[in-house]
């Protein structure tokens, strides 16, 4: 099983969260594949750059909070709690 770590200490902004989360998946790149949370939802529902069944650890989610917002921080833990083939540890 593929494991997926954001860590709030190191993700300074949404862009850097969209990096990390395409250096861990290896995303098909395809052109206009989005760097947001719409982009995410539809890549663990099998979109470009589906992990298939994964492990997303967060750590240090209230440094992800504060540097994303907690309305965005909110949205993502939905978004991965939702997905079938995601078992999430926040740590």
């Amino acid at each position: 099983m593929r494991i997926i770590v954001f860590d709030g200490n190191s993700l300074a902004s949404k862009e850097a969260f969209g990096d990390a989360y395409e250096a861990q998946t290896d995303p098909e790149a395809e052109p206009g594949f989005g760097r947001n949370l719409d982009a995410l939802n539809d890549s663990l529902w099998g979109g470009p750059g589906c992990p298939g069944r994964c492990k997303v650890v967060i750590r240090n989610g209230r440094k992800l909070a504060a540097t994303m917002g907690r309305q965005w921080y909110e949205n993502l833990l939905e978004i991965l709690r939702e997905a079938d083939d995601v078992n999430l540890a926040v740590k």
